[in-house]
């Protein structure tokens, strides 16, 4: 399980890449077309879904690495009648053996991923000239995109589009075979982003008033609003 575990979030590593200089690309051109909207949310849409699957491998992994340890599990049992011991220790490797399957299940489905992505990341670098990693990234999208024919355009981003949305497709089956976990784990990966952008918003708000040196809970008046 480990083994495809380890080459299954490797690969949405590589997603995840690929997302970002999709996403990157598609802002870096947005003032010379509005039909690279599309790419930017395909590809936002993938990169949540590649971050669930991050995180719920790793928790599943985590989480047998720390069942199966000998000294908790023998500790327990010894406290245990024979009977209910032996009922638990079958019932422990049961449910390892079944979280064994369903992660090699979905890294096996990820992994089928691959193709596309690295076809994914080629076409990036193509309508970029350079790799997400070089930091003339998105002046390189802009220069390129202004020698770009309309037709060879669109041909490049209807190929992302179908490809993005095939990986989407696998990778949700992939997910779907985690069973409940998945919607605990979209549960809380929404929960952890809506904190965060509360936080950044208080942030932005206490910034605010502080560089306009008001109290916040004191009325700000037309007139006092000119004095400023």
């Amino acid at each position: 399980m480990a083994d495809m575990a380890g080459l299954a979030l490797g690969v949405v590593s590589l997603g995840i890449t690929v997302c970002k200089g999709i996403i990157t690309y598609a802002d870096a051109v947005s003032s010379y077309s509005g039909d690279v909207k599309s790419l930017s949310n395909l590809a936002t849409n993938l990169d949540r879904n590649l971050r669930i699957a991050q995180e719920t491998i790793n928790r599943h992994v985590s989480s047998t690495a720390s069942d199966t340890g000998p000294s908790q599990t023998n500790t327990a049992l010894s406290t245990m009648q024979p009977s209910t011991a032996m009922v638990e220790t079958e019932k422990a490797s049961q449910d390892t053996i079944t979280t064994s399957l369903s992660v090699s299940s979905v890294g096996a489905c990820i992994k089928s991923c691959e193709a596309d992505l690295r076809a994914l990341e080629s076409l990036v670098d193509d309508l970029a000239g350079v790799p997400l990693s070089n930091p003339t990234f998105r002046e390189s999208c802009r220069r390129v995109f202004k020698k770009l024919t309309y037709a060879l355009h669109s041909e490049k981003k209807a190929e992302m589009e179908h490809r993005m949305n095939s990986v989407n497709s696998t990778l949700q089956v992939a997910l779907q075979n985690l069973g409940i976990n998945i919607s605990l784990d979209q549960t809380d990966l929404v929960k952890k982003a809506h904190a965060e952008t509360a936080a950044k918003i208080d942030q932005n708000s206490a910034a605010i008033m502080l560089h306009r040196g008001r109290n916040p809970n004191r009325r700000v008046t037309k007139g006092n609003d000119k004095g400023d």
